[in-house]
């Protein structure tokens, strides 16, 4: 039989009827069968909450989803958001973990990881990075800078080699892990270079600032480690030892490039924050409980967007993504009974 209830959608509150079933022979009841986007125990539609999902994903303010909800004329308030976003980021972590026990067990190897650090509300996260695909593999949180934390996020699938910036906390994090390669990031080092070198122009109207970047893009042109140390000497004879104090003191980590073929850069993770947020834009949320939720999901729809036809994690994996937002929004245990999660 059927039975009715009240359902809230996009063109407001309307009746729906759902299937009720019972097996002939044993009496037993079986789960009831909803119509699409209603779900069990819940007032509103998978539209409705996927709206917010896309809201708080961009880290839209209360104010302006309040404004939304009064639009709608539905009573949605701040922690009703707030449990559909601790519901979703629970379904992204069990979804992501279980992907991961799968390619574990397929003993797929991650050739080259890359980790970052960054501000997250008033506490930091950092993540791990697949150079390859730029699927994210792992992050995790913390109230202050914690190298044990670096330490853990490696240990969520530890790569073959890793690649960072210069961040003291990654560093030190890393070196827990004295197995596993450590390269460092071209970019950060030149960077740190030309904050050192002068920009006054000579006579010829280039900058010692200007050649020390055509000198490093030769340098990285070399071909073996024997041509690029030979050419580093001169380099050295170039500059001083002032300004060449980031390359020399990051060299034997920089050198992994031609030894082990590791990328220029970490520039994997920095695609990844400037793509998923806008890296001038704070985090603002001043809760830890809401900004790990949302790190959670906002990760979790990094690895399966499209990105010229294919996901991060589709490359990782070779399996198809599907629907990022869907895979929010509907719940993973209809079939057991309770659909929280």
């Amino acid at each position: 039989g059927t039975y009715q209830r009240q359902h809230r959608d996009l063109n407001g509150i309307r009746t729906v009827k759902v299937k009720r079933f019972r097996c002939s022979n044993c009496q037993k009841a079986l789960p009831s069968q909803y119509p699409p986007g209603v779900h069990r125990y819940k007032w509103y539609s998978e539209r409705v909450q996927a709206i917010f999902a896309v809201l708080h994903v961009h880290q839209v303010q209360q104010a302006c989803q309040t404004e939304i909800a009064n639009i709608f004329d539905y009573a949605i308030v701040p922690d009703t958001r707030d449990n559909w976003q601790d519901t979703r980021a629970v379904r992204a972590t069990r979804q992501h973990e279980q992907e991961l026990e799968r390619i574990k067990s397929s003993k797929f190897e991650i050739k080259c990881g890359s980790i970052d650090e960054f501000k997250l509300g008033f506490g930091w996260a950092y993540t791990l990075t697949d150079t390859a695909s730029q699927a994210v593999l792992g992050f995790k949180t913390n109230d202050t800078r914690a190298e044990t934390t670096v330490r853990d996020v490696i240990s969520e699938y530890p790569p073959k080699a890793i690649i960072s910036d210069g961040c003291p906390m990654i560093q030190a994090g890393a070196a827990w892990w004295t197995d596993i390669p450590h390269g460092r990031c071209w970019f950060h080092v030149m960077q740190a270079m030309s904050k050192l070198a002068a920009k006054e122009r000579d006579a010829k109207g280039v900058s010692e600032r200007q050649r020390l970047t055509w000198r490093i893009q030769f340098l990285l042109s070399q071909t073996s480690i024997s041509e690029a140390e030979a050419y580093l000497r001169i380099l050295q004879g170039l500059h001083s030892p002032e300004v060449l104090e980031p390359l020399n003191s990051a060299w034997s980590q920089l050198r992994l490039h031609w030894l082990l073929g590791l990328p220029v850069t970490n520039n994997t993770s920095e695609t990844l924050f400037n793509a998923v947020w806008a890296r001038t834009r704070r985090r603002v949320v001043k809760v830890t409980e809401r900004a790990e939720a949302w790190l959670a999901e906002a990760l979790w729809r990094w690895n399966h967007h499209l990105v010229r036809g294919l996901s991060p994690w589709e490359r990782l994996t070779g399996r198809s993504s599907g629907d990022w937002l869907q895979a929010l929004v509907v719940p993973l245990g209809r079939i057991a009974g309770s659909t929280h999660f």
